[in-house]
Order: C-alpha cells, then sequence, then structure tokens
C-alpha cells in the first residue's frame, strides 16, 4: 500500500461498496416500494421488466466503450449514470407522478456497467505482486455492500427512500 495507489483504492472501495448498496440493496427493496406507493405487484414486476429491458444491453455498450476508449473513463461514466439515475429516483420520490421506468433503467444501466468494468479496470490498475489482492479486496468491497445494505435492511435503520434532508 504505497501512496500512489491508497487514492485508487480508495475509490474503487467507495465505488465497489456503491455498487453493492444500489444492487442488493436499493434494486431489491425497490418492488416493495413501488407497492408501498399503491402500484400493484403487477405493475412493479413490469415497470422493474421494462427497465431491466432497457438496460440489457449494456454489458455490450461497457464492451465497447472498454475497447474503444478506456476502462477507467468508462467506469467513470458508469458510475455518473448510476448517479444521474440514484438522483432521478430520489426526485421522483420527493415529487408525484412520473414514471419510474427510466430512473430505475438508469440505475440498472449504471450498476451492471459498473459491476461489467470495475474489476478489469482493477486489475489493470495496481502492479503485478499485488494485482490479486488488490483485486479480490474490490470484488469483496462490492459484495460487502450488499451485506451492509441486507444488515441496515433486517435492523430497520434505513429511512425510506423519500426522506427530505433539511
Amino acid at each position: 500500500w504505497t501512496a500512489g495507489l491508497i487514492g485508487r483504492t480508495a475509490a474503487l472501495t467507495v465505488a465497489a461498496l456503491a455498487w453493492g448498496l444500489i444492487n442488493f440493496g436499493l434494486l431489491l427493496w425497490m418492488p416493495n416500494d413501488f407497492v408501498a406507493k399503491g402500484f400493484s405487484m403487477g405493475l412493479s414486476s413490469r415497470l422493474l421488466s421494462e427497465s431491466a429491458l432497457i438496460a440489457f444491453p449494456t454489458v455490450f455498450l461497457c464492451a465497447l466503450l472498454y475497447s474503444r476508449w478506456s476502462s477507467k473513463w468508462t467506469l467513470v461514466s458508469m458510475l455518473a449514470v448510476t448517479f444521474l439515475g440514484l438522483l432521478w429516483v430520489l426526485s421522483l420520490e420527493n415529487h408525484t407522478g412520473g414514471s419510474p421506468v427510466w430512473p430505475v433503467a438508469l440505475l440498472i444501466i449504471g450498476s451492471n456497467g459498473i459491476i461489467a468494468i470495475i474489476l478489469p479496470y482493477a486489475s489493470e490498475s495496481y502492479p503485478v505482486k499485488i494485482r490479486g489482492r488488490a483485486t479480490g479486496w474490490v470484488a469483496a468491497c462490492s459484495k460487502g455492500g450488499g451485506v451492509l445494505a441486507q444488515s441496515l435492511s433486517i435492523s430497520a435503520l434505513l429511512p425510506a427512500l423519500g426522506v427530505k434532508i433539511g
């Protein structure tokens, strides 16, 4: 762990934890939230399946961007898409109306893109001597975010998605 790798490791750790929180927390919890908002279970499932169909080509897009551009900027782009999707979902929570298909699709697109790129990026970003440990750390953090999300959910420590701050 040299000074040159601490920043990269911290950034990849945060990105992997965020991916786990979104993928294993928010996306798995969202159907229940839709039902609580008055959507039927069938409609909730349809919204998520439509979002997933919109997001399906993500892996191919990431592969294309990865090969033509760079793994770093592809990862940054997918993080930005995820962030935009999250902001859009939060804005729907705080304002009534609007279809959640596209915001959820952005979350799915971004999260699929993150997991498709983060491990290859991690493996090419570290010297050979520590590559396995560093990539394993990033992979563990991605699953750790999921464990954290489920632990917070089980212990009822998560506020409702639409809680307004301020």
